[in-house]
């Protein structure tokens, strides 16, 4: 990985992204654009329910463009995860999986509930293993998160409102030299590479377009894309049509012992 794409995608990691709470990634990505420069930042325009488009112009853009005349290069900025969907009067929230993953892989983990008012720690109530017979626990589609509350009303006075997203904890780790291991990889490794393209671009002397649905390169990062490509048909009917569509994501790996 090229070194300042892990430095990118280090910092994006860190944030909060569930499908449909994808505000903070947005915020963070105009950040990274806003580092390449104030303008680029400014071009950046918000598309639907929080999607971003830069529209691209220059020498660089136009070598892209021949690859199949107007082009859309996209990558998504949210994450599986989970959703409060219910507050328990014994102080538990209830919450329900966003994209496709398997449940039990959450029960234990520590967890943040992703409130206005801040990140929130808890974790996954889980039941004992010697209370349990041996058998595994196998979710029924909700999870329980314990935050310490007792109540109800200490959820409410902690800030925590149906709706509000659940994610592991929030961090990169380096793996050997060439590995790293992170939660969200998927796809915040996709919006790094698209932010240091843009780096690149700049420096060999493209400018970014006002107007992205009258450019011939447009750089942009799509919500809800684990809620069935939700983001990128608004980006589609948007800004569209385009010549060549490319999706910036990850895929499984291929070198590991499961194939």
């Amino acid at each position: 990985m090229p070194e300042r794409v892990g430095e990118l995608l280090a910092e994006l990691v860190r944030v909060p992204g569930v499908s449909s709470r994808e505000e903070q990634v947005a915020r963070a990505v105009r950040r990274q654009l806003d580092e390449v420069g104030e303008e680029w930042e400014e071009a950046t325009r918000t598309i639907g329910r929080g999607n971003l488009a830069l529209g691209i112009a220059g020498v660089a853009c136009r070598g892209l463009g021949e690859l199949g005349g107007r082009t859309l290069m996209v990558a998504h900025l949210d994450e599986v995860g989970l959703l409060v969907s219910a507050l328990r009067d014994d102080g538990y929230l209830v919450a329900v999986p966003v994209g496709r993953f398997w449940l039990e892989t959450w029960l234990g983990r520590p967890v943040q509930v992703q409130t206005d008012q801040g990140m929130l720690p808890g974790v996954v109530a889980c039941p004992s293993l010697h209370l349990s017979g041996g058998d595994p626990p196998a979710p029924k589609g909700y999870l329980y998160i314990d935050i310490g509350a007792q109540s109800r009303e200490e959820i409410r006075q902690l800030g925590v409102r149906p709706g509000d997203g659940v994610v592991w904890v929030k961090q990169l780790s380096r793996i050997g030299n060439h590995r790293v291991a992170a939660r969200s990889i998927d796809d915040r490794m996709g919006c790094a590479a698209l932010v240091a393209l843009v780096e690149q671009l700049s420096r060999a002397g493209a400018r970014p377009v006002a107007d992205p649905s009258q450019a011939d390169l447009v750089v942009a990062f799509s919500v809800q894309e684990e809620l069935g490509l939700r983001g990128a048909r608004q980006l589609a009917h948007a800004l569209g049509p385009f010549d060549l569509v490319v999706p910036v994501d990850i895929f499984p790996a291929s070198d590991s012992p499961f194939g």
